[in-house]
């Protein structure tokens, strides 16, 4: 555990995936937003039914991004991830009605897919040393701290409102894709002997 921690990158990975995951803590509330008012007062079925679009974008980026981060390497979709991220907030914030829910949900599925190999990569790509358990086991831990995101996101929706929580979700995913892209690099690019 010291040994993986102690690896600076690993460490601004993890921390990068901090703010990747607190900022889209709040899959259930695009759903309560499209109903409400402000997001086009749409019928609960049809929001369900937009929904299936999640399945679509993630089915299309699972293959697309493990392709490209077999080839160039998965800190490319962690990032594209956090982008994408802050662009299904900024359209949820923007966008209401039916076109703004399918495409909500469509970008969702993007950066799920975009994220969900490349993020598992990474922990196994980052580690320094032999000892690949200990190293994907302190990840686990430390990233379970994420599950404290949605109950705050809760709290803050019922205290402020959910127009607070998205536009300080798109804050943090904008915070997460910058993190990406300038201070976490590729770990395929090590050149310092580690595994």
């Amino acid at each position: 555990f010291r040994l993986s921690l102690a690896d600076r990158n690993f460490r601004r990975f993890l921390l990068g995936r901090m703010l990747t995951t607190a900022g889209f803590c709040i899959l259930p509330f695009v759903a309560v937003h499209y109903t409400s008012s402000e997001g086009g007062s749409l019928p609960a079925a049809q929001v369900v039914t937009l929904g299936v679009l999640m399945s679509a974008g993630g089915a299309f980026s699972n293959v697309a991004f493990g392709w490209i981060g077999d080839r160039r390497g998965h800190r490319v979709g962690v990032t594209v991830e956090a982008a994408l991220q802050g662009l299904a907030l900024a359209i949820v914030l923007h966008v209401p009605g039916p076109v703004g829910c399918a495409a909500a949900y469509l970008v969702v599925g993007l950066f799920g897919g975009a994220g969900n190999v490349a993020n598992v990569n990474m922990i196994l790509e980052t580690c320094p040393h032999d000892h690949r358990l200990s190293h994907i086991t302190v990840a686990n831990l430390v990233l379970s701290a994420r599950s404290v995101f949605p109950l705050l996101a809760g709290l803050i929706v019922a205290r402020f409102g959910f127009a607070v929580v998205l536009r300080g979700s798109l804050a943090l995913s904008i915070a997460a894709a910058a993190w990406y892209l300038f201070l976490v690099r590729e770990p395929r690019q090590r050149t310092d002997g580690a595994a």
